[in-house]
């Protein structure tokens, strides 16, 4: 039970970070008129959902094979890194 705790809590932070993105891009993007709030929202869900599709098969698929276990991890956190800072630069 201790195990099941413990493994848990190491993935519980980036569990809701994942999970928090999402709606977090969406009420960003819906400060504007109402009738284009569910346009925009889902918009940004397929796209999501396109990512995370994309960036699964990219790492189960190839990375790993041709670069590695570690490098394809430090690649899917530069990839992260480099979302975030173009996401920083074009804020409003």
């Amino acid at each position: 039970m201790v195990v099941v705790f413990l493994a848990a809590m190491a993935v519980a932070p980036a569990t809701v970070l994942m999970g928090a993105t999402l709606p977090v891009m969406v009420a960003a993007a819906t400060r504007r008129s109402r009738p284009e709030m569910a346009r925009v929202a889902a918009r940004l869900y397929a796209l999501n959902t396109l990512g995370a599709v994309c960036g699964a098969a990219l790492a189960g698929f190839v990375l790993i094979e041709r670069l590695g276990t570690f490098e394809t991890i430090w690649t899917a956190a530069a990839g992260n890194l480099l979302v975030a800072a173009l996401v920083w630069a074009n804020r409003s």
